[in-house]
């Protein structure tokens, strides 16, 4: 399962496979897209809501702190 981190500046994906995290890696914010989740199950937190909007309709599940 994809977990993704989404930030002002920099966004941060990893890849949790129940017991550890692995692939981890750090985009620009502005130019994530639905293309970079790899049709993964996913779940994200967000600060930003112009990104939660421009993933919303992907099956990204949002989850609040």
């Amino acid at each position: 399962m994809n977990v993704l981190n989404i930030g002002n500046t920099h966004s941060t994906l990893g890849i949790w496979d129940k017991e550890s995290f692995s692939g981890i890696e750090t985009v620009s914010t502005a130019d994530l897209t639905p293309d970079f989740l790899c049709g993964k199950p996913t779940v994200a937190a967000s600060v930003v809501p112009e990104a939660a909007r421009c993933l919303a309709g992907c099956g990204v599940e949002f989850i609040d702190a």
